[in-house]
C-alpha cells in the first residue's frame, strides 16, 4: 500500500510541476509575442521613414574602410567628391540618345553612388528620359579613366 500511495503522491507532484511549468511557458510566450508585435510595428515605422527620407547629401557610398583609404591614397582626402565631379564632366559615356532637345548628363551628385574602389552606379537624364549606368573606374597617375559596364534606361 505504501508504494501505491507514494506513486500517487509522486504523480500529483509531477502533474502540479507540469502545470506550473506550462503556465510559466504560456506567460513567457505571451510576453515574447507582445515584444515581437512591438518590434514589427517599429520595423514598419522605420521602413516608412526610410522610404520617405531624402537620399543623403552627395549620394550613398558602399565603400569599406580599406577601399576608402586606397581611394584617398590615390585621389586625396576628397576622393569621393573628386570621383563625382570627374564623372559629371563625362556625359559622352552615356550611350543613350537624348530626346526633345535635351542633353544627357550626370546632373545630380546624389545619384552617383560609389560602390567600391572600382565601381560606380550613376543616374543620368536629359530632362525627359533617365537611366542608370554601372561603371568601372581606374586611377592612373591621378587621372580617372571610366568604362561603361552596363546601362539601364528607365
Amino acid at each position: 500500500m505504501k508504494k501505491r500511495q507514494l506513486f500517487r503522491l509522486l504523480a500529483i507532484v509531477l502533474l502540479f510541476a507540469l502545470a506550473v511549468i506550462s503556465a510559466r511557458l504560456a506567460e513567457r510566450n505571451a510576453r515574447l509575442e507582445a515584444a515581437l508585435a512591438d518590434a514589427r510595428t517599429e520595423v514598419a515605422g522605420l521602413r516608412e521613414r526610410l522610404s520617405s527620407a531624402p537620399p543623403p547629401a552627395g549620394g550613398q557610398e558602399l565603400l569599406s574602410p580599406p577601399e576608402r583609404r586606397r581611394l584617398q591614397d590615390r585621389l586625396g582626402e576628397h576622393a569621393i567628391a573628386a570621383l563625382r565631379n570627374d564623372l559629371m564632366t563625362h556625359p559622352e559615356l552615356i550611350p543613350v540618345e537624348p530626346s526633345l532637345g535635351g542633353k544627357m548628363g550626370f546632373y545630380d551628385p546624389a545619384q552617383i553612388r560609389i560602390l567600391s574602389d572600382r565601381w560606380v552606379m550613376a543616374g543620368f537624364e536629359d530632362g525627359h528620359n533617365a537611366g542608370k549606368l554601372l561603371l568601372r573606374y581606374r586611377i592612373d597617375d591621378g587621372e580617372i579613366r571610366w568604362e561603361v559596364l552596363d546601362v539601364q534606361p528607365l
